[in-house]
């Protein structure tokens, strides 16, 4: 248990799309489905399960605390839950709490986009004999719960109005954290940012151009990703005019 919890890298390290990865992708998406599948049963219990998913959401985020405090890895630079996909899972827990719409159309965009890709091409350093592998995993597998329960079983969709909620929301964090970022002199959001696999070529363009460059890269991507996550919902009211009309 001491090894578990413990920071040494004396075992494997992550493999990307090793067995273990597509393992927990596959189980990620057999919960989602399931939800769906069953939504019917859910909703007759829609309260219990909704803060089951508080309690146990409660209780990572509590240990996740202890560990970096007990393992002497707490600083004011990189340990504030400031990150892109912790806000996220802050935002889904008061969300199921309060049973939030405005928080929804936040949390709905940003953890498809965040989580899902923090789950596929996460950035992780040690395996799964240690606690922080099970806490990357678990902390965003339940942000997309949490949206897909609210989906799924509370029946909460986005709207076209959301898009801008959302896309004008992010551009505040973002001046947010841009000024947190010149105070403590962190690199919040933009390690989120640049650091992903997926965007290396959006880090190379940003790095060797102007500010004003930056920026509307920024932004485009922002705004397309949250256009692509609205898509699904574009399709169903597609076929829903097609057959009722």
């Amino acid at each position: 248990m001491r090894e578990f919890f413990s920071i040494c890298r004396n075992h494997d390290q992550f493999q990307i799309f090793s067995s273990l990865h597509i393992m927990v992708l596959v189980t990620i998406g057999v919960i989602i489905s399931s939800m769906f599948i069953f939504r019917k049963s859910l909703r007759q219990r829609a309260d219990f399960y909704r803060y089951l998913i508080v309690i146990i959401s409660l209780v990572l985020e509590g240990l996740s605390l202890i560990w970096v405090v007990g393992a002497g890895r707490w600083d004011l630079k990189t340990s504030l839950p400031l990150e892109l996909c912790e806000i996220t899972f802050i935002l889904c827990i008061i969300m199921l709490i309060g049973k939030s719409y405005r928080l929804f159309e936040v949390a709905y965009f940003w953890g498809v986009t965040g989580s899902s890709l923090a789950l596929i091409f996460p950035g992780l350093h040690l395996s799964y004999h240690h606690f922080p592998f099970w806490e990357f995993m678990l902390t965003h597998a339940l942000s997309i719960i949490s949206i897909v329960f609210m989906i799924s079983v509370e029946k909460y969709k986005p709207t076209r109005k959301s898009i801008w909620v959302s896309f004008i929301i992010t551009n505040i964090y973002m001046v947010f954290m841009v000024t947190i970022n010149h105070f403590l002199g962190s690199n919040y959001y933009y390690q989120y940012i640049f650091n992903k696999s997926t965007l290396k070529i959006l880090s190379y363009l940003m790095n060797n151009n102007s500010l004003f460059f930056k920026i509307l890269m920024l932004e485009g991507v922002s705004f397309i990703a949250i256009l692509i996550c609205y898509w699904p919902f574009t399709i169903v009211n597609i076929f829903k005019r097609k057959y009722t009309s």
